[in-house]
């Protein structure tokens, strides 16, 4: 989570709002390992495997 903060730690180019909609989606290359915990993390609290990673990426929002 350290290296996602960094990348969103705001530049004076990345200050400007975006002059686009998001449609929320985007593609996400990771480590089958990772892959693989996320996916039993998510089955152990009972969720998809999508809410799950959405909820930890919302939990490191300021």
């Amino acid at each position: 989570m350290r290296w996602v903060r960094a990348r969103l730690t705001p530049t004076a180019s990345a200050c400007r709002p975006p002059n686009r909609k998001f449609s929320g989606h985007f593609a996400l290359r990771i480590s089958p390992a990772l892959h693989r915990r996320l996916a039993m993390e998510a089955a152990e609290h009972g969720v998809s495997i999508n809410k799950w990673v959405n909820e930890k990426l919302a939990s490191t929002e300021r």
